[in-house]
């Protein structure tokens, strides 16, 4: 008996299971997308993770000469930091984070110090050669604006050194006493009277 071709579409191919009457194939649930901040430094996009931002900073002072205005201009893997008027505010709002960076700067006055002798102890380009119109060899010659440069750098970590670290590095000496070694002062009747005063110089 011949079938027209609208019963063919609807009788089941050979080899094909047919679902059951009354129940319909459904699709596997479409997992949702983690969002991940853009910045690794950033909560949800939207606001600075402080904690990490002040890793960084805290981290690049106490292995670097870099200044804070520098660090931020570098950024983070390419990404922005925060401006150096937010980090002033953090500093002003929050004693802990204030800690970290004090400790980072003392740090960082320990890594100028190794800079200094690094500096003082690398030769390179401290001579230079002089040559003729025709490229030939004249000699050796001091390259003092090198020499110069290397000085000024040595003096620059020396000086910010001694402000970071004034105990450590610091080449003033404190005779009025301070908060750890004050000063004691005696009467009179207390020098004359003090195990000192009685010994004998023959």
């Amino acid at each position: 008996m011949a079938v027209r071709g609208d019963e063919m579409t609807k009788a089941a191919k050979p080899g094909v299971k047919r679902p059951a009457a009354g129940k319909v194939g459904k699709k596997p649930a479409a997992k949702k997308a983690v969002a991940i901040p853009d910045h690794p430094l950033m909560l949800n996009d939207k606001e600075w993770n402080k904690d990490l931002v002040m890793n960084h900073i805290c981290d690049q002072l106490a292995t670097t000469s870099n200044g804070i205005g520098t660090i931020l201009k570098l950024g983070y893997q390419g990404k922005d930091l925060p401006s150096y008027s937010s980090i002033m505010a953090w500093l002003a709002d929050d004693e802990q984070i204030l800690d970290r960076y004090a400790r980072a700067k003392e740090a960082q006055a320990d890594y100028m110090a190794d800079e200094i002798l690094d500096i003082a102890d690398d030769g390179t380009n401290d001579w230079m050669e002089r040559k003729d119109k025709d490229d030939q060899g004249l000699g050796w010659q001091l390259n003092g604006e090198h020499v110069q440069r290397s000085k000024l750098r040595i003096e620059s970590r020396k000086w910010l050194a001694s402000k970071l670290k004034p105990k450590k590095y610091g080449d003033k000496t404190t005779i009025a006493g301070d908060a750890e070694n004050p000063l004691a002062v005696l009467t009179m009747d207390q020098i004359t009277t003090s195990p000192a005063s009685r010994i004998k110089i023959k």
